[in-house]
């Protein structure tokens, strides 16, 4: 019984934080700037651990909004610190299904109606909170120029976390379900970036971030790379494109075993014991994010929108990301 449920579940991701305040340009001592930024996120399909890209099954559609306010503060003209807060709200709606009475809770008279309620499954689920905190050390190696290079230590700390519970073949479904739809994935990671900048015209720049992310306590560890370009068009106008990977090295550890579909594509009323394919879950996420936006400059306010998507990835939904973001700096008094 209790390997049925665990088969509607797909792990779903938490929300992607994007390194946006990332910059080999540090700020002058005593300057603090602040970026505030919202995203909605919408996803009805998924890329399984092995690369594939299929829908979620039952029909299941996958929405989140966050608030993020980032904050970097010079502590002299090439060491900055800072971090990121972001407040999210995350939703999972999917069919219901029901595999007969007696298969998942037994203590109801079969036939009747607290029985047939007691054996459907939902997987809907919504969360709203704190999300992962993210501090960094920020060391500028270069004098400012047309050419920079940085190096920078983050560090993500979860915040807000629930277990899943009637995921796995452990659980027992009977006391309910509740996915993955969480805020973050309890899991505490240290990256090392080298960050580089070059603006070879005033009006063009062009980012490049690489580094290597260490994830205590089981996943594999991570290679991450970022490439970001824009060009100023106008005064008051700069588009720019970007491309932001992250890759799992090797194989971490499960976390438990769970269910998928055989066929994404059935209905849940056509859902039985047979269309289920166990497999191991783990936290290894890998992905390929293009995607677009656009600088306005109103005055000293800069306004940021932008779009991104998943072009590939493994283990993580194909999210699409719309985001609006604005910056504030203040400058040390002499």
């Amino acid at each position: 019984m209790q390997r049925i449920v665990s088969g509607l579940m797909a792990l779903l991701a938490f929300g992607l934080a994007s390194n946006a305040a990332a910059s080999p340009w540090t700020l002058p001592a005593g300057d603090v700037a602040l970026k505030f930024s919202t995203d909605l996120q919408f996803a009805d399909r998924e890329f399984l651990q092995e690369g594939d890209n299929v829908p979620f099954s039952i029909d299941g559609e996958f929405w989140a909004g966050h608030f993020r306010s980032d904050l970097r503060y010079g502590i002299t003209d090439r060491i900055e610190v800072g971090g990121q807060l972001s407040f999210d709200y995350l939703s999972y709606n999917a069919d219901e299904v029901f595999f007969g009475e007696g298969v998942i809770n037994t203590e109801f008279t079969p036939g009747s109606q607290q029985s047939i309620a007691a054996n459907i499954v939902s997987v809907d689920r919504t969360a709203a909170g704190l999300g992962d905190i993210r501090l960094f050390l920020r060391n500028r190696l270069t004098p400012l120029g047309r050419a920079v290079v940085a190096t920078e230590v983050n560090l993500k700390i979860p915040s807000g976390y629930e277990q899943p519970v009637g995921t796995f073949t452990e659980d027992d479904p009977a006391r309910g379900v509740g996915d993955d739809v969480t805020l973050g994935d309890g899991q505490m990671d240290v990256t090392g970036m080298l960050l580089m900048g070059f603006a070879p015209t005033w009006d063009m720049f062009v980012r490049i971030d690489v580094g290597g992310r260490y994830r205590l306590f089981g996943p594999a560890p991570q290679v991450v790379a970022a490439f970001k370009t824009g060009y100023r068009v106008s005064d008051s106008f700069l588009p720019y494109v970007q491309l932001d990977t992250t890759i799992s090295i090797g194989e971490g550890d499960s976390i438990g075993q769970t269910f998928e579909s055989l066929d994404p594509e059935l209905p849940a009323s056509a859902y039985t014991l047979a269309t289920l394919n166990p497999r191991n879950q783990t936290l290894d996420r890998s992905f390929i994010s293009p995607g677009f936006g656009m600088i306005f400059t109103t005055g000293t306010r800069d306004i940021d929108i932008s779009y991104s998507t998943m072009a590939w990835g493994k283990n993580i939904p194909q999210l699409h990301i719309v985001s609006v973001g604005t910056n504030l700096r203040f400058a040390a008094r002499n």
